[in-house]
């Protein structure tokens, strides 16, 4: 469980998506890095996260997180959806850029989140999560601290083109 909580909270700190603002994101013409981690707790869930860093230049314009949580557990499935569904609305209330979508399939649930950047309140997420001013210059995140920090959680990212 433990495991779960901090991956959702890399999650939040970095991350769905509706149709419309995918065709926003259609307008400008955007490069991509994917980031892909699994992780199986001995407790019985495993958790798949694909990231998706969209960014121009050097700078993120958003991210878009998939994560699948799969457990037997119906319990744990839906206490995960309440507390996921708590942190992005408490956190989009806060910071601002946070869409999410919350599914359940049989033994999965899917989160799917979409962090755009130009909208998040950098000032006051930078304030709260001291770390992330490393990875911000001129206002904007960088690229490559979205992978740093992924990579650092055990992600593989294909950003051979950074």
């Amino acid at each position: 469980m433990r495991r779960v909580l901090f991956c959702l909270l890399l999650l939040l700190s970095l991350t769905g998506c509706s149709d419309k603002e995918l065709k926003e994101e259609e307008k400008v013409k955007l490069e991509t890095i994917s980031c892909k981690l699994i992780n199986e707790d001995p407790s019985g869930y495993t958790t798949s996260s694909e990231y998706n860093i969209n960014y121009q230049d050097k700078y993120v314009n958003n991210v878009v997180t998939v994560e699948t949580i799969t457990s037997d557990s119906e319990e744990f499935l839906n206490n995960m959806k309440e507390y996921v569904s708590s942190i992005y609305e408490t956190s989009n209330e806060k910071y601002g850029g946070y869409s999410y979508k919350v599914e359940r399939n049989d033994n999965k649930l899917i989160v799917t989140v979409k962090v755009d950047y130009s909208k998040l309140d950098l000032i006051t997420y930078m304030s709260d999560q001291p770390e992330f001013n490393n990875y911000v210059q001129d206002g904007k995140f960088l690229v490559s601290g979205a992978i740093k920090i992924y990579e650092s959680y055990g992600a593989i990212c294909d950003n051979n083109s950074i």
